[in-house]
């Protein structure tokens, strides 16, 4: 009872304030700082003697502070060993830790978990301020090589809440300003640099609010440079030219839908197919309008090729004909032999080119006119 008393009659010069006024008039400067340190020893020994305070609490906090202390130089090592920290190396610094951590002998386990998980957002909260001071080179200068520092940068900056997002953007911001944006650096560079950011920060930060607020400043200065434009079209056409040129191997198939852009097609109008090219022309238009609905098929029947096969004897000929030619051979083969009244009322199309086409073709029919 008497040691609470003493105490009580030591705090009580220390919660007026003309004592301090007095002590430490001539060094206003420091007064604030040093009434903070005073309430703050105040608050602690009032703690202690008021029986609130347990050991317990103080080796925990040993823990805790030798936790943050391997942490942060297990991380520099990294940085200064690689030049960049990755989401599996976090991971690894985590599972060292907490391999050592549930090895302390506490009365309750589950303090052991809160003090990993005060220790993740503490080295979280490192590694955002380690990397702050980096981040134009991985934003610029080394990305993509820096892509998985950024991510990593990225998960712990959501981890606790955007932590240290205000300071990387004046920091970046400043950056640019400093090392990018200067009338030593020639406008490519600006503008390849300007690319370099846009990509980097969409990984950072996929809302792309810093990226819009970094890039604005780049926008800004370009706009006062007068060679902007042109180099921007050179750009475009000059520096992409190799890598259109590597893509002219890649086959290409093209497909027009409109019928605007068809090409116009001259030949020779044929009104109807033997009747196995007829018969398969409607099974297929049959099958596309059961798929198809509301469309239908204009067959031109001239234009196409057939791929067919002569038997003369014991000599087999393949060719590939026009549709037209082929409609003389199905004529052929149905009549056995080739009748230039009927073919002119079924086809409605000329034969003596037909003819002519066999004929060079060394494939000869016998013919009646």
């Amino acid at each position: 009872m008497n040691v609470v008393e003493a105490n009580t009659c030591r705090r009580d010069p220390l919660e007026q304030g003309d004592f301090f006024d007095h002590i430490l008039s001539k060094r206003s400067g420091k007064l604030e700082k040093r009434r903070s340190t005073a309430n703050a020893m105040h608050d602690t020994i009032a703690y202690m003697v008021n029986g609130r305070f347990q050991l317990v609490h103080l080796v925990i906090a040993v823990i805790h502070a030798t936790y943050v202390k391997v942490g942060k130089a297990y991380i520099e090592h990294i940085l200064e060993r690689t030049g960049g920290l990755t989401t599996e190396q976090m991971e690894e610094i985590y599972d060292v830790l907490w391999a050592w951590l549930s090895a302390v002998p506490l009365p309750d386990p589950s303090d052991l978990r809160q003090i990993s998980d005060w220790g993740k957002d503490f080295l979280r909260k490192t590694v955002i301020d380690r990397l702050t001071g980096s981040i134009y080179d991985m934003a610029v200068v080394n990305f993509p090589k820096s892509y998985p520092t950024l991510s990593t940068l990225r998960n712990c900056m959501i981890s606790v809440q955007e932590y240290g997002r205000e300071k990387l953007v004046n920091t970046l911001i400043d950056d640019v300003e400093s090392k990018l944006l200067h009338i030593a650096v020639d406008t490519p560079t600006i503008l390849n640099g300007y690319s370099l950011c846009v990509e980097s920060l969409r990984e950072l930060d996929p809302s792309c609010v810093i990226m819009h607020r970094v890039c604005k400043v780049i926008k800004e200065y370009l706009k006062k440079r007068p060679d902007t434009v042109r180099q921007i079209i050179n750009y475009i056409t000059s520096e992409k030219r190799d890598d259109l040129a590597a893509h002219l191997c890649i086959p290409v198939s093209a497909c027009v839908i409109s019928s605007h852009f068809w090409p116009k097609i001259v030949s020779e109008t044929v009104s109807e197919f033997p009747a196995p090219l007829e018969e398969a022309l409607v099974e297929y238009e049959k099958s596309f309008m059961d798929h198809k609905e509301s469309r239908k098929l204009q067959w031109m029947r001239a234009v196409g090729c057939v791929e067919v096969t002569l038997k003369l004897g014991d000599v087999e000929v393949d060719k590939v004909v026009p549709n037209p030619i082929a409609a003389v051979l199905y004529l052929y083969l149905e009549k056995g032999m080739l009748i230039f009244s009927i073919f002119k009322r079924f086809y409605c199309c000329p034969i003596e080119g037909r003819i002519t086409y066999f004929y060079f073709s060394v494939v000869f029919i016998e013919i009646f006119f």
